[in-house]
């Protein structure tokens, strides 16, 4: 039952932390509003994108914001119960139960409702640009590789070498003098 509790409650700060980042996000739309656009130039030069196309991702983008929200919510709002429940000691296993089921199902939805959003979304691609995106997907799968190569110093760090105190040409510390004869 320990297990369970600290499961369920990493997972109800997990949900809360993304709802609260989410319903921080001003409305959209609205008289007056100045929200700057977000810089989508490299992947718009990278896949070839014309202005409508970005365009029609920032919609698309827009809409699932919208459509998602109020799962997001409920979300929250269950993980909160479901949080308050196991605080007071002693909870009804069938209500928990009944909880946990019901916040299964919205997340089951909500990835549901993304999957399709993304799927509209790629779909708005010409070819060549769906072939150059799942290159860059391959890339991303590989990142934890390419991170596990670099630390096992297989390959070599991106960017410029380390300065600064404690880094050193010959490792931590200061570079080694070379030493006097007595």
């Amino acid at each position: 039952m320990e297990e369970i509790y600290n499961v369920t409650k990493r997972i109800t700060l997990m949900t809360a932390a993304l709802a609260a980042s989410l319903l921080a996000q001003p409305p959209a739309g609205g008289p007056g509003e100045r929200r700057m656009r977000p810089n989508h130039d490299a992947i718009k030069a990278h896949l070839n994108l014309s202005d409508s196309q970005v365009q029609t991702l920032e919609q698309i983008r827009q809409q699932q914001m919208d459509a998602v929200r109020p799962m997001m919510q409920q979300i929250g709002e269950k993980h909160g119960a479901l949080s308050d429940l196991m605080q007071k000691g002693g909870a009804d296993p069938t209500a928990v139960g009944k909880l946990v089921l019901e916040i299964d199902a919205l997340e089951k939805s909500l990835s549901q409702k993304r999957s399709s959003f993304a799927d509209q979304a790629r779909n708005s691609l010409t070819a060549d640009q769906k072939a150059k995106l799942k290159a860059l997907d391959d890339m991303r799968k590989a990142m934890p590789v390419m991170d596990q190569a670099t630390a096992l110093s297989l390959l070599a760090p991106e960017g410029p070498p380390m300065r600064g105190p404690g880094f050193a040409p010959n490792g931590f510390g200061r570079p080694r003098q070379p030493r006097q004869p007595n």
